[in-house]
């Protein structure tokens, strides 16, 4: 639970040391189940067929009325009984789930996953980085050549790969962050100016 406080609520309004630890694991874990959903929607386009029609501006919307709303209910989340406080950490997580929902409306018209052709275009990659890699390695020899050119272009496939991947999980990671950093210049505005109070 403290945990949970720490990440949704923010360093102004927990009384948790989130914002002191690192929490590198978890973030790379939020990425991945993130782009892994993401990939399951290329896969399953009709999965969340619903909730993808909806306007993009309801999204927006339902985000920022719960942002510009988070410092006045974070500020009483202590004095609230369990049942509220789970509500307003639920609400937290559906402002997240709504960002990302908006952004693979967004995104997902942009690319399409053919699965029947998949294998067919994995092997033309490998092939295209074997047959360049080893025209690169051609002039140590045709043997010696052929063999540096399968390992150079196998090494090849598994650093774009690497590069992909990775890509994929950073990407939802500073989204989140971004979120975070908004979230937090709201909050501190609203305790500073509007609410007057000091810093912790």
């Amino acid at each position: 639970m403290d945990f949970l406080e720490g990440f949704l609520l923010g360093p102004l309004w927990s009384d948790t040391e989130y914002e002191t630890q690192r929490h590198i694991g978890f973030h790379l874990f939020l990425g991945a189940l993130i782009s892994g959903g993401f990939l399951w929607l290329l896969i399953f386009p009709d999965k969340l067929a619903f909730w993808l029609s909806l306007p993009g501006a309801l999204y927006v919307v339902f985000f920022l009325l719960f942002l510009f709303a988070t410092p006045f209910t974070a500020r009483m989340y202590y004095q609230f009984n369990l049942p509220l406080k789970i509500l307003v950490l639920l609400v937290q997580i559906c402002k997240l789930i709504a960002v990302f929902l908006f952004t693979y409306k967004i995104m997902l018209p942009k690319y399409e996953l053919n699965m029947a052709e998949l294998p067919q275009l994995a092997m033309d990659e490998i092939n295209l980085s074997i047959s360049s890699s080893t025209e690169f390695f051609e002039r140590f020899g045709r043997t010696t050549g052929m063999l540096l050119g399968i390992v150079g272009g196998g090494l090849m496939i598994v650093l774009r790969l690497a590069l992909i991947i990775g890509a994929a999980i950073i990407v939802p990671v500073l989204i989140i962050y971004a979120v975070r950093l908004v979230q937090w210049a709201w909050d501190y505005f609203t305790q500073r100016y509007i609410l007057r109070e000091s810093h912790r």
